[in-house]
């Protein structure tokens, strides 16, 4: 279900499989996860993206090319899950009725969040630590 006219083009790049580390700073807990290969996307979805899909501008200094900013978790699964549509793609996540949160539908096509992990190891360039 598209909102607006144009199609948003997102960029997609692999990440490598392998193992990231993670520490918890307040703990001073660390621990390894290792990761599959997964799809990422090259940039932040940018304002005139979200807009493209929901027909809102969130963001508190409206500029089309920067990144959405100002929405909550559940926004942005909201966004994943309308983006799925809108590529005929099915829904990633189930909202819960009261819209306090979202269940991961794993065995879904459409788009989804990055894990902590897979963030930190897209943001670190796929680099073994």
């Amino acid at each position: 279900m598209r909102h607006l006219f144009e199609p948003i083009d997102v960029q997609m790049m692999e990440a490598p499989a392998g193992t990231i580390a993670l520490r918890d700073d307040r703990t001073g807990r660390k621990w390894g996860v290792e990761l599959q290969a997964f799809l990422i996307g090259r940039y932040p979805i940018t304002q005139a993206q979200y807009a493209a899909v929901t027909g809102q501008w969130p963001s508190s200094h409206i500029a089309a090319q920067c990144p959405v900013e100002s929405v909550s978790w559940i926004d942005a699964v909201r966004f994943c899950n309308m983006f799925s549509q809108a590529v005929g793609l099915h829904d990633r996540y189930e909202i819960h009725e009261d819209e306090s949160g979202a269940s991961l539908i794993p065995e879904s096509n459409g788009y989804r969040l990055p894990t902590e992990a897979e963030w930190e190891r897209a943001a670190r360039g796929g680099v073994e630590n």
